[in-house]
């Protein structure tokens, strides 16, 4: 009986160790940004200084802490986004048959919404529990405002992710019909 299981759901071993590899990323991103809260606010703040003398004294530009502050928020958060959602993409693809649930196609989402939502759900849950945990940082305070920048971090990429699929989505198509002429 267990063979006709093995059978019947091949695996593409290649998106096993790929998807393996990439959430082992993700979670080495999360203990990042998990250690980059655990800081001091003092020490926080010494790196962001560290960049603002940087972009002064390299760009010659003049910007706020707080948009170096709020940008490396969105940055981080984007990133996990983007780390999880490639992660939700290979996984997705390591059953060579997919169908352990008979559901008909207009029941169910396309794999960018699936893997996009997903991603999205990952990323708010932790930029909410690493609000959280800053609370209990010396000089450092969690922020609600914080998190909705962290998300918004997120959506960004989604939206970028979302471009790229609809432009090789037209270039198939173009290619595709260029064939046929």
């Amino acid at each position: 009986m267990l063979t006709e299981v093995n059978r019947e759901r091949n695996i593409n071993w290649l998106f096993l160790f790929l998807s393996i590899f990439l959430w082992l990323l993700v979670l080495a991103w999360m203990w990042l940004i998990f250690f980059l809260s655990s800081e001091p606010g003092q020490t926080s703040l010494s790196r962001s200084n560290v960049i603002l003398e940087f972009i002064r004294d390299r760009l010659n530009r003049e910007i706020s802490i707080n948009v170096i502050r709020k940008t490396s928020h969105m940055l981080e958060f984007g990133m996990l986004t983007a780390l999880s959602y490639v992660s939700f993409a290979a996984t997705s693809r390591i059953a060579t048959n997919k169908a352990f649930i008979k559901v008909s196609s207009t029941d169910m989402k396309s794999g960018f919404e699936m893997n996009a939502s997903f991603s999205l759900w990952i990323t708010v849950l932790y930029a909410v529990i690493d609000e959280y945990h800053q609370i209990f940082v010396f000089g450092r305070n969690g922020s609600i405002a914080d998190v909705l920048i962290d998300i918004a971090g997120g959506l960004a990429v989604i939206v970028i992710i979302r471009i790229i699929h609809a432009v090789a989505f037209l270039a198939k198509k173009i290619r595709l019909s260029k064939k046929e002429a």
